[in-house]
């Protein structure tokens, strides 16, 4: 009984493990498709807030937005699009 237990405890723990892996792993892929949207972003949240990079931005965020089809590729311009409407539309 008590080795049935162990086996158990230890599948629960790799089972995790490979949910956890499998999580990280698509992060890591959307973070090397969508790069390029990612350093956006990233730009977006911590560049200096004043009319160039607001302009820029705003120009960028349509233009992503009319460019991409892809649903992913949306979702990531509405999350900047979100950060910048927290930092610059206060």
């Amino acid at each position: 009984m008590k080795i049935l237990l162990i086996l158990l405890v230890i599948g629960i723990a790799a089972y995790i493990l490979w949910v956890q892996q499998s999580e990280i792993n698509r992060k890591c892929e959307s973070r090397r498709q969508y790069s390029d949207l990612w350093d956006f972003y990233h730009f977006v949240g911590t560049c200096h807030m004043n009319e160039k990079n607001r302009a820029y931005i705003s120009d960028r965020i349509k233009s992503e937005r009319s460019l991409s089809e892809d649903d992913k590729a949306l979702h990531i311009v509405d999350i900047c699009e979100e950060v910048f409407d927290a930092r610059f539309n206060r």
